[in-house]
C-alpha cells in the first residue's frame, strides 16, 4: 500500500475516531470497486433525496472526503455539500456517471486489505487485531463482498454520502 492510501486511511481514522476494522474495509473496497454495485443495486431516488435532506453535519466534515491515494474517488457528504447550495441532481448525475465510468479493480482491494493487516500488526494503525480476524474469516468464507458501515460508526456519525469521480463534482 503506497504512503498515499495511508494517508487517506489515516484521514478517516483521525477524522471519525469511532470507526472499526469494518469501516476502512468498507472504504477500501470503494477505493477498489467505485460506486457501480452500490448504484446498480441499491440505490433509490426517493430515498436518496430524504436522505439528502435528512442528513445532519458533522463539525468539521468536508462535503468532499478522499476514497482512493489517487484522489480520483471522492465521498459526497450529503448535508456539507446542501449547505454549500449544490444540487443533489448533480450528484446523483456524478454517481451515476462514476457507475458508468469507473473501473473496478479487485485485485487492489485483496492487496490492501493484506497491507492493512500490515499495518495494524506493525501498530502503524491504531485499530483492533481482533477485528480484522474476524472479517478475515468472513472473507475467506463468503469472499470479498459489500458490507455496511459498522454500528458505532453509523450511531456516531449517520453517514449520509455517494462516492463519485472528483470530475464529475465542480464545487
Amino acid at each position: 500500500m503506497n504512503q498515499r492510501m495511508i494517508n487517506v486511511l489515516n484521514y478517516h481514522i483521525q477524522r471519525y475516531p469511532a470507526l472499526e476494522v469494518q469501516d476502512i474495509y468498507k472504504l477500501l473496497f470503494q477505493a477498489a470497486n467505485g460506486p457501480r454495485h452500490y448504484m446498480e443495486r441499491y440505490f433509490n431516488l426517493k430515498k436518496f433525496h430524504l436522505e439528502w435532506q435528512k442528513a445532519t453535519s458533522i463539525m468539521g466534515q468536508e462535503p468532499i472526503e478522499p476514497v482512493s491515494a489517487d484522489g480520483l474517488l471522492v465521498r459526497c457528504n450529503f448535508a456539507g455539500l446542501r449547505e454549500s447550495n449544490v444540487s443533489p441532481n448533480l450528484v446523483v448525475n456524478a454517481a451515476l456517471q462514476t457507475a458508468v465510468e469507473f473501473i473496478s479493480q479487485p485485485a487492489n482491494l485483496i492487496s490492501w486489505w493484506n497491507d492493512f493487516r500490515d499495518l495494524i500488526a506493525s501498530r502503524l494503525l491504531n485499530l483492533d487485531m481482533e477485528q480484522y480476524i474476524k472479517l478475515n474469516e468472513e472473507f475467506l468464507q463468503w469472499g470479498f463482498i459489500v458490507k455496511s458501515h459498522s454500528k458505532p460508526y453509523r450511531l456516531a456519525y449517520s453517514p449520509a454520502y455517494l462516492v463519485v469521480l472528483r470530475k464529475h463534482i465542480n464545487i
